[in-house]
Parts: C-alpha cells; sequence; structure tokens
C-alpha cells in the first residue's frame, strides 16, 4: 500500500476516519514502517451523508444511501460486507479462492459508489437548491449543517425552503424554530416575529417566551408579554413532562419573567 497511497495528498474514505486509516496506520507502526501520509486531509463521506440524511433514512450505510439517494442496485454476484472476513479466513483455510470473486465484486462496487457519492455531495455543496434536494427533510438537515458551519444566510434559506416542502410535524416545528432564532440572530426581527405568533398553539414553550421578550424589550408593550407569559405559564402547568425537573425549571422562569413584568407594570 505504501507506494499507491504516497502518491497522493489527501484520502476520501467512508468510515474511514473512526476505521480504515486508523486501522492502517496502526499496521504500518507494527510493521516498523512510517505511514506514507502523515495527518493527511481526510474528507469522510459518513460523517458528511448523516449530517445531510440521517433525519430522514434509518440508516446512512453505504447500502442505504446506494439505494435510497444514488439509484445503484448491485448484481446477484454482491456478497453482504459482514461476510466477507468470513469469506477470507476460508480462503486462507482451504486456499480455494473462487468465493472471493464475490469479495473483488463488493469492493469495487464500494469504491464506485464513494465516486458516485463524492460527486453528488459536491453538486450539493455548489448548488443543493437546483434540483439536487428535493426532501424538505434534507433541507432541514442542510441548514443544519450550515448553521454549524456559521454560514447563517444559506442556512436560513435552506430552512425557509424545507417549509416549502412535505414535511412530518416534528421536522417543521424543529424547522421553525431554528429559522426563528436564524432571524433573530440576523436582525430580522419582522421575519422573528411573524414565525413565533405561527407557532403559538402548538404546544410548544419557545414562541410563548421569545414574543413576551420581544414585546417587554423592544416594543415595551408589557401587558402583551404579560398575557403572553401568564399563558405560557397554564400551557406548562396542563403539559405533562418527561422530568419533573424540566418542568420546575420552566415554571419558575416563567414566574419570575410574571413577577418582573407585573412590577414594570406596577410602575
Amino acid at each position: 500500500l505504501a507506494q499507491p497511497l504516497g502518491r497522493f495528498a489527501s484520502l476520501v474514505t467512508f468510515n474511514g476516519r473512526s476505521f480504515d486509516w486508523p486501522l492502517l496506520e496502526t499496521r504500518f507502526i507494527m510493521a516498523r514502517q512510517p505511514p506514507p501520509l502523515v495527518d493527511p486531509p481526510h474528507v469522510d463521506l459518513l460523517h458528511l451523508s448523516r449530517r445531510l440524511w440521517r433525519t430522514r433514512l434509518d440508516s446512512c450505510a453505504l447500502s442505504s444511501l446506494e439505494e435510497n439517494i444514488l439509484g445503484v442496485q448491485r448484481a446477484n454476484e454482491d456478497v453482504p460486507g459482514w461476510m466477507v472476513p468470513q469469506i477470507y479466513f476460508q480462503y486462507l483455510q482451504d486456499g480455494d479462492a473462487r468465493p472471493l470473486k464475490q469479495v473483488f465484486y463488493h469492493n469495487a462496487q464500494d469504491i464506485l459508489s464513494l465516486v458516485t457519492l463524492s460527486a453528488y455531495l459536491a453538486r450539493i455543496g455548489r448548488d443543493p437548491f437546483q434540483g439536487c434536494l428535493v426532501h424538505g427533510e434534507d433541507f432541514y438537515s442542510l441548514g443544519r449543517f450550515l448553521e454549524g458551519s456559521g454560514d447563517l444566510e444559506a442556512a436560513a434559506r435552506a430552512y425557509q425552503h424545507a417549509l416549502t416542502c412535505p414535511l412530518s410535524k416534528s421536522v417543521r416545528q424543529e424547522d421553525l424554530f431554528r429559522l426563528s432564532l436564524l432571524h433573530k440572530r440576523l436582525g430580522s426581527r419582522e421575519e422573528a416575529v411573524a414565525l413565533w405568533r405561527s407557532a403559538l398553539g402548538q404546544g410548544q414553550l419557545y414562541p410563548y417566551v421569545e414574543l413576551a421578550k420581544h414585546y417587554e424589550h423592544h416594543s415595551k408593550d408589557y401587558a402583551q408579554a404579560l398575557r403572553l407569559v401568564q399563558e405560557a405559564i397554564e400551557m406548562v402547568g396542563s403539559t405533562p413532562y418527561d422530568a419533573g425537573w424540566r418542568k420546575q425549571r420552566d415554571l419558575d422562569e416563567l414566574h419570575h419573567r410574571r413577577d418582573r413584568l407585573q412590577a414594570k407594570l406596577g410602575r
């Protein structure tokens, strides 16, 4: 491996950052040879794939991505990846190399799928809004990825685009939540307020709190802020929580906000 690997400066793998490359480095060291690449730039497509598709797909294994994303269908001569070590060890025992043909096919298809997946992810990176992505959950996941990368305006665009697609209730609620806070961070207060108002009455606490903050600190409408806080207290009181301490924490914060607003109105 040292000779072919030595011709390159970077790596593209699938789960190679956690498994394959550390294993290879260890084998080189055990053989008292220097690894051919020292801390190379390493793109692990598994991590990128999980960020984009784990919301929609139950599995982000390469076989799942082939079926659901790339449209790849393997021939009958393929063998499941978990059987590869078993076939190899059987070859070591009996010397019959014929079953290894399935392993060679499997590995070749893995490499071709890596190439295809790399190209597809590159297209998404260039412009995800030109037909590369079509599912709302994928745009939501893209928004989270862009937000984590610090590209807030692009993240807001992805969240907004997700709302134009069919979404499950839970993903839609989470998308609205993240988009509203992004608008707040970007200074687009009118857009944020509109999203918070649209989220009222859906069993979520954040729109009441955020609107109460808006009316208290920006509009100086203490009566409206107090009304929202009182509605939030009633909602939390009637909502079952998985953990009692979380419910008490939310109530304590709301009571503190209510008392402060009542004092302001009194003055």
